[in-house]
């Protein structure tokens, strides 16, 4: 019909009463998609302008910025904030990776972590199985625990030390991931800009200048 709203946003997937996991319900095309999707992703960044997700961004940021090095932990849909999370931080000088690999990789990953290291894990939907046991392992050994997921109620929740929750909502049947990278960029954004930061990306500026890197000609 003419002028009718786009369709709600849905979730990646639903949960029936008897635990069986369904797809998202089908629903007319949406003669402009690229729209709708625009404006979803639009109200999604806006809930994301509260007091307690702010201070939870800023919380996570003061546990990446007190670590001496910070693991990072996202695979498929994931990937993408994990990405932009582990590169802009190591520009800035932090010792920031993102972890890779099977589960037997990301093991012995984690297993380096230590008192005074972080392990940050992007996760939306249902946690993968390997997760949770990664989590506990780097309690066990004293890391700081970070999650950023889009539930209200992840199970990862119960050894974090910071959650951060963002929506992924996009009216279609795949979901968004701008308000996670969103949440990332806050988080960067919230890391203090000392002097040792600010040689830190002008030392990176360099290397990238002397392996010649870039196309100055552009």
């Amino acid at each position: 019909m003419a002028g009718a709203a786009p369709p709600p946003a849905q979730p990646l997937h639903s949960v029936k009463s008897s635990g069986e996991v369904a797809p998202p319900p089908a629903g007319p095309p949406d003669a402009d998609g690229a729209a709708a999707t625009l404006r979803q992703d639009a109200a999604n960044l806006q809930t994301l302008i509260t007091d307690d997700t702010i201070a939870a961004i800023r919380a996570m940021a003061a546990a990446i910025d007190a670590s001496r090095r910070t693991l990072i932990i996202g695979s498929g849909l994931e990937e993408a904030p994990a990405g932009v999370l582990g590169h802009l931080g190591a520009i800035l000088g932090h010792d920031m990776r993102v972890a890779s690999g099977s589960a037997t990789a990301l093991s012995a990953q984690v297993s380096l972590l230590d008192d005074g290291d972080c392990l940050v894990l992007v996760n939306v939907w249902c946690p993968p199985r390997v997760l949770q046991p990664l989590a506990d392992l780097a309690k066990e050994r004293g890391a700081a625990i970070c999650v950023l997921t889009d539930l209200h109620a992840s199970p990862l929740a119960a050894v974090a030390d910071h959650v951060v929750v963002a929506p992924i909502g996009s009216g279609r049947p795949t979901p968004s991931v701008t308000a996670l990278v969103a949440v990332v960029q806050a988080t960067i954004a919230a890391l203090p800009v000392t002097e040792e930061a600010v040689r830190a990306v002008g030392r990176v500026e360099q290397v990238w200048q002397r392996l010649d890197l870039m196309d100055d000609d552009v």
